[in-house]
């Protein structure tokens, strides 16, 4: 098999989109499971691919993913790439359609457009990662009518319970005896009976032989509190909405020693992460008109000419 198209296939295993320069982007769309009520089966989750001619830019990450594989820079790998897209155009023109590896093919319309044929056995098949189709047994399929008209005549039988006096004596004695625990547990008899008793000294010999204490009186002093002093609250710096992207990498430190091989006292490049992958940009604004102006420029054109625009949101 052609390794660039094992490149493909394997990056469709971890994105949702795999961008071929030049020729459009594999685009892997997930269906859930779901029940199938005429055929009786429960149908697993699966991946479905599609493709679409008209996202052709370059973004970076087939590349990237040749360079880690081969251990070569990333503009050979790119130049790779651009070599493996014309030889797939050329061979789609003469032949009419031409194979994708084990993702099926792909084929000239009749206006010029380009239709994917997915392989019937790909490995976005369910069956082909070990899920299966269950089948379903529905409750009316399994029932006896005549069982259950017995459950029904069953479930309409009454039973009588006998109480006999004996037993309401013996439940009555019980309760009562219940009662009384209860309450001895909750109100418990005072342990010393002194305390109980009431004094036999006259109220009047109490008041004499009370001395009587002067009232002091204090005086509060309420102080004025003082207002803790506000603590300004630094603002976070504001996060560009734009930026025009000049390469694009896995991780973060491949980003980052990129953009600092390249930087230039007229071009300060910076690492951007994101998701999945960490972009390198050469200017950001809020402003996406502008920053396409400054795309269109000469200064930038001349220098970076894949670059394209970014939008966080």
């Amino acid at each position: 098999m052609n390794p660039f198209f094992q490149h493909i296939e394997f990056l469709l295993l971890r994105h949702d989109c795999v961008v071929i320069p030049g020729l459009g982007a594999f685009i892997v769309n997930m269906v859930p499971a779901h029940i199938d009520y005429e055929k009786r089966v429960v149908t697993p989750p699966s991946r479905s691919l599609m493709f679409n001619q008209a996202v052709a830019l370059d973004d970076g990450l087939l590349a990237n993913s040749i360079a880690r594989k081969n251990s070569i820079s990333f503009e050979d790998a790119r130049q790779i790439v651009v070599r493996h897209v014309a030889l797939f155009k050329e061979e789609l023109e003469k032949s009419g359609k031409a194979s994708v590896g084990n993702l099926g093919t792909l084929s000239m319309g009749e206006e010029g457009n380009i239709i994917f044929s997915p392989a019937e056995s790909n490995f976005f098949s369910p069956f082909a990662i070990g899920y299966a189709s269950i089948p379903l047994q529905f409750h009316s399929d399994s029932t006896d009518p005549q069982q259950e008209s017995e459950n029904t005549q069953s479930s309409d039988r009454r039973f009588n319970l006998r109480i006999t006096p004996t037993f309401t004596k013996i439940a009555v004695m019980v309760a009562v005896i219940l009662t009384v625990v209860i309450t001895v547990i909750l109100n418990p008899l005072p342990s010393d009976n002194r305390e109980q008793r009431a004094s036999v000294v006259p109220v009047e010999s109490i008041l004499k032989s009370t001395p009587a204490t002067p009232a002091i009186e204090k005086s509060i002093h309420v102080t004025d509190s003082i207002p803790a002093p506000a603590i300004k609250e630094e603002s976070e710096p504001a996060i560009p909405n734009h930026y025009i992207i000049v390469a694009t990498f896995r991780s973060a430190k491949e980003a980052e020693e990129y953009a600092t091989k390249n930087s230039t006292s007229e071009f300060q490049l910076s690492a951007i992460p994101s998701r999945k992958v960490t972009r390198v940009a050469v200017a950001a604004s809020d402003n996406k008109a502008e920053l396409q102006k400054e795309l269109n420029s000469r200064t930038i054109s001349s220098k970076f000419p894949k670059a394209w625009i970014w939008s966080r949101n």
